[in-house]
């Protein structure tokens, strides 16, 4: 089992350290005090309970029990503490915990009446742990301004943001934001790379049915903003997908705002929480109507070990499950294939159907407006997709090779039989055919190792 708090670190305006952004609020790691004298992240790391969710994860086992079974942030996959290299690949600043909205699933009223001390960040506190980092010489990957509360209702977050430049000026920030406010005002100039706004529908009458309180139209005034005085910024609309939001008529028209807004991404996000969307599942997240050229989607943690029934996934797979064989992916031949691999391959249950959920990925070189994919079980195509989920652009500059694209996809179909514990992934393109094989008893695949076999195949196992 892995939890993301084994590489990140949460910081609560009043220095407790929770157990991530979940049901694990509830547990508090430690604290650090909001004081002159300097801070060693790594001794912080020593402590009991940093001891104790090391050694559970060691042993492949749950530190805090059937709380780490209701946490969206334990995932069934080999766990990695990036900790203790000094590396945290998150760094979570929650500046406030006050917000405007009253969202039905979110904690926010009940940590307002359960936390004591400080509920404004204060920059002595954030200084204190940026210098402790970086005096020890630990890596951060991206800060993420993000709590129960709302990053911008911080009277100072603009200064938060150039303190924490000046520390690490070459770190990545996010801010994730309900999008209520005056964009102008709030940031003050402040630059930060991304902004993510939870804007879950187009039409007034249903946002305000899971944002209680919040004005669409405001929101619509701030990415808009946004995009005009900080045109770097990449703006991410993020879209719940629920039953009153889900219909293709809103769908689009929030794509074409989002163009018309200057947003850079369209993540619509599928959950597992009260309200979820019956239309569209982890099965058929695919078929969204597409209008946005950067599209994507994305499953709500939760969603990967929760099936839309509600019910526990089945994390092992029965021998006897021998039938269908997932005979190939099929990419048309008029790209440049450079590899591919498949990220998960499980199976979930909607209104008591089964389905087969194949996640992968694609580098490739050529244009990436269409990239038709086709799945295939016993020789028969069962499913096709025209455009890619995500499309990661920051491939071309690493790779040093104009028009290389990393794609992700997701295909599914509906089970009619059992499935094997083979399965092969089969890629046609102008430079060849390559071939993958997953072999292995889980449901739940990570990323597969990819070693040359002396045929030149490209050949991989289940880790």
């Amino acid at each position: 089992m892995h939890c993301d708090i084994l590489d990140s670190f949460y910081l609560k305006p009043n220095g407790e350290v929770p157990c991530e952004d979940d049901i694990g609020e509830c547990i508090t790691l430690g604290i650090v005090a909001d004081s002159s004298e300097s801070w060693s992240p790594s001794r912080f790391f020593q402590n009991e309970k940093y001891q104790k969710l090391i050694s559970a994860a060691e042993r492949n086992d749950l530190p805090w029990g059937d709380i780490c079974r209701k946490c969206a942030h334990m995932q069934p996959r080999e766990w990695k503490s990036r900790l203790l290299k000094r590396r945290i690949r998150k760094l979570q600043l929650e500046p406030t915990m006050l917000c405007t909205l009253r969202c039905p699933a979110c904690g926010n009223r009940d940590q307002l009446k359960l936390r004591g001390g400080e509920r404004t960040m204060t920059s002595s506190l954030l200084e204190r742990v940026l210098r402790g980092f970086r005096e020890e010489r630990y890596r951060i990957d991206y800060v993420e301004w993000a709590g129960q509360g709302d990053p911008l209702l911080h009277p100072r977050i603009s200064e938060l943001v150039e303190l924490v430049r000046s520390y690490f000026p070459k770190t990545l920030q996010r801010v994730i934001t309900n999008g209520n406010y005056d964009f102008k005002k709030t940031m003050k100039g402040a630059f930060v790379e991304n902004i993510v706004v939870s804007c879950d529908g187009a039409i007034q009458e249903n946002y305000e049915q899971y944002r209680i309180r919040g004005d669409v139209r405001k929101v619509f005034r701030f990415m808009k903003n946004a995009h005009a005085y900080s045109p770097k910024t990449k703006i991410i609309w993020k879209y719940i997908l629920f039953e009153f939001n889900d219909t293709d008529r809103e769908i689009i028209l929030a794509q074409r705002i989002a163009k018309a807004c200057g947003v850079g991404e369209m993540r619509f996000v599928v959950t597992a929480t009260k309200f979820r969307s019956e239309r569209f599942h982890l099965a058929n997240a695919h078929e969204l109507p597409v209008r946005h050229p950067r599209l994507s989607v994305r499953l709500n943690p939760l969603v990967s070990r929760i099936d839309q029934m509600g019910k526990p996934m089945r994390q092992s797979m029965p021998r006897r499950f021998q039938a269908f064989a997932l005979h190939a992916y099929r990419l048309l031949p008029t790209r440049l294939l450079l590899g591919s691999g498949f990220d998960r391959v499980f199976t979930t249950e909607h209104n008591h159907t089964n389905h087969l959920v194949v996640e992968a990925w694609v580098l490739f070189v050529g244009s990436r407006r269409r990239l038709p994919v086709e799945l295939f079980l016993e020789g028969q195509r069962v499913a096709r997709q025209e455009r890619p989920l995500e499309c990661q652009n920051a491939i071309e500059r690493m790779l040093k090779i104009t028009g290389c694209h990393l794609c992700r996809f997701r295909l599914s179909c509906e089970l009619k039989a059992a499935l094997p514990l083979n399965v092969r992934l089969l890629i046609r393109s102008e430079s060849g055919v390559k071939v993958q094989t997953l072999v292995g008893g889980m449901i739940v695949f990570t990323k597969s190792l990819v070693s040359r076999s002396p045929k030149g195949k490209l050949v991989g196992q289940a880790s």
